[in-house]
């Protein structure tokens, strides 16, 4: 019977010189082919200078929004009959706005201190008399909304 042909000993030292030449050949050919894509330093800057300006070309060609949207909603006329507006926040800005408007004097009465009443108004041609019954709904047992003759008054309970 014939014995299978053994590849003769090689001691582990010539094993590691081998395998690490081997590294050496694969680490420099790497970074040789890395510097061959790099150009010059000035077309360098001059490829990514053309990258930017075509980026910035793109972005200013993008469409923008309207004047219309930019510029702040209109204030709401409290002085009409029918009133439209969208609010939220302290009813006692709210309240000061309307009766401002309306030519009426405006006082916050009531036990100090006075924790501001947060009201959501969303009305669409509502009636001026409607608006300030919604407005009072919200405030339910903290306080109410007194109209007088030449004043407004919200009153804390």
């Amino acid at each position: 019977m014939a014995r299978p042909h053994r590849l003769p000993k090689i001691p582990h030292s010539k094993q590691l010189l081998r395998m690490a030449a081997a590294v050496a050949v694969v680490v420099t050919t790497g970074c040789a082919t890395q510097s061959q894509n790099l150009g010059k330093p000035g077309e360098t800057a001059k490829a990514v200078r053309l990258q930017l300006e075509g980026a910035l070309g793109r972005v200013q060609s993008q469409p923008t929004w309207s004047d219309a949207a930019d510029n702040a909603a209109p204030r709401p006329n409290f002085a009409s009959d029918s009133i439209s507006v969208a609010w939220q926040g302290d009813a006692a800005v709210f309240l000061n706005e309307v009766a401002r408007q309306r030519f009426l004097k405006f006082t916050v009465t009531g036990p100090q201190p006075r924790m501001p009443i947060y009201i959501y108004v969303n009305a669409t041609q509502t009636a001026y008399l409607d608006l300030l019954r919604d407005v009072d709904k919200q405030f339910g047992q903290r306080a109410n909304v007194v109209l007088g003759d030449g004043y407004m008054e919200l009153r804390y309970r």
